[in-house]
């Protein structure tokens, strides 16, 4: 394999997938990433065996041929050489040869044929999605996906294809979050749990694309995120999920619009009091306005009063403030509407006059 590339190609794609990579002892070759120079094409991957991240580079091929190097030191090094230099990449009897003018290194490398194959997906489902609601709505969901490997269904974010909609979705049992984005045509109703670390490595390789749309296929065990230069190939959590709709009141005794700026930097500042370990703050809904406040003996406390708009009863309720940021954090919308119903009971948020999203946390019991 013979390739020339400029180092900010080179790094681009090194970037994209060498974040799979780590110390895997079991079995050595994961360490490593393939190069692939075949047809005039450059291509660079990834897998940790859950996930196969795939992506083309540009550069001219002046010799075919597949090799695998560690995705660290030739990460690492490639990172070091000057942006605006040519590099080129030789395997010769077993290593790789490195140039850019006066720089020149060796790097052991490995059969290529040792290497796991990353599989193709060929549901024939083509989703086309419009990329920058695909990366916000995928932030609005994922914090709320459980680490706990009892229940693997909730350590994933569900993609629910229905009508002209994906409904993501994700929960801990604690807490839940669903944002619905348009798709382009509509489908029949399939539902598909990729892992949150897929998700997680998706957005990472997401960050600096600026494509308007791409495509997600799925089949029985895997689904491919098509980025056209990029894919990202990744198994799927087996089973069903909960109907988290039942957990969702229909009706509510309590509503209250409030500013959502507002009402982040005063739970931020009762933040500071709550107690170590409950993370406790306060609401007070009362007479059109919410009182947050926290206590702490060994610190102090804060009392903060907003005026709101009310329909309903008061109602007082103790929230893990850790939750209520992650959810009001991601409501894009000057004003937040709240859903009570009792301090026992799940509260429901959503931006105004937006019905897209919807965020829901279970309070701490008093």
């Amino acid at each position: 394999m013979k390739i020339i590339c400029k180092q900010e190609n080179l790094i681009k794609g090194l970037n994209k997938v060498s974040h799979l990579t780590g110390k895997n002892f079991n079995l050595p070759i994961l360490n490593n990433i393939l190069f692939k120079a075949e047809k005039g094409n450059i291509e660079i991957s990834a897998t940790n065996l859950e996930i196969g991240v795939k992506t083309q580079i540009r550069g001219k091929v002046e010799g075919e041929g597949r090799i695998t190097v560690p995705a660290k030191i030739i990460t690492d090094y490639i990172n070091l050489i000057n942006s605006d230099k040519n590099i080129d990449l030789e395997e010769v009897s077993g290593e790789l040869n490195v140039m850019s003018e006066d720089w020149q290194t060796k790097i052991k490398t490995n059969p290529a044929d040792d290497y796991p194959l990353i599989p193709e997906v060929k549901g024939g489902k083509k989703y086309k999605i419009k990329l920058n609601e695909f990366k916000q709505a995928l932030n609005a969901v994922v914090f709320a996906a459980s680490f706990d490997e009892a229940r693997p269904e909730l350590t994933g974010i569900l993609f629910n294809f229905k009508g002209k909609n994906l409904i993501l979705a994700a929960t801990n049992s604690y807490r839940l979050a669903e944002k619905i984005i348009e798709l382009e045509e509509e489908v029949k109703e399939e539902k598909i749990i990729v892992p949150l670390r897929s998700v997680q490595e998706l957005s990472r390789v997401m960050l600096d694309m600026e494509n308007e749309f791409f495509t997600i296929d799925f089949e029985d065990t895997q689904v491919k995120f098509d980025f056209e230069e990029t894919v990202v190939i990744s198994r799927l959590i087996e089973g069903d999920y909960p109907d988290y709709k039942q957990v969702v009141p229909a009706n509510f005794n309590t509503e209250v619009e409030i500013e959502t700026n507002e009402l982040i930097k005063a739970v931020k500042a009762a933040s500071l009091f709550a107690k170590t370990g409950i993370f406790d703050v306060t609401l007070e809904f009362i007479n059109a306005a919410v009182v947050i406040k926290a206590i702490n003996s060994q610190v102090g406390e804060n009392t903060i009063k907003i005026k709101t708009e009310q329909k309903g009863g008061n109602v007082v309720v103790v929230f893990n403030y850790k939750f209520l940021l992650d959810g009001l954090n991601n409501i894009n919308s000057n004003k937040t509407r709240i859903f009570i119903n009792s301090a026992a009971n799940p509260i429901v948020f959503r931006p105004a006059g937006e019905e897209k999203y919807m965020y829901l946390v279970m309070p701490i019991k008093q």
